[in-house]
């Protein structure tokens, strides 16, 4: 009986995205000034952020940027690793 009532819980799914979008490129080590914008449709939407990010050699550095619809929402936060 305890079974035919259990159901998941799935409060917590409805705050998850919809999608994840990952875009990977290289670039040479030292400083870069970096742009990012949402894009609706192909054509950009919103106002872009700009950061700057030190590239370590031989280093990997992610940046993660929340975007809900046409702006990046927050800080962008970078994270190097080895």
């Amino acid at each position: 009986a305890w079974e035919a009532t259990e159901r998941a819980d799935t409060r917590c799914w409805s705050i998850l995205p919809d999608r994840i979008q990952v875009l990977r490129f290289e670039l040479p080590a030292g400083e870069h000034q970096l742009n990012l914008s949402a894009q609706l449709r192909g054509n950009r939407a919103g106002k872009p952020s700009s950061i700057s990010v030190n590239v370590l050699d031989g280093k990997t550095t992610f940046l993660l940027s929340v975007l809900p619809e046409d702006r990046i929402v927050g800080k962008i936060l970078t994270k190097t690793y080895q």
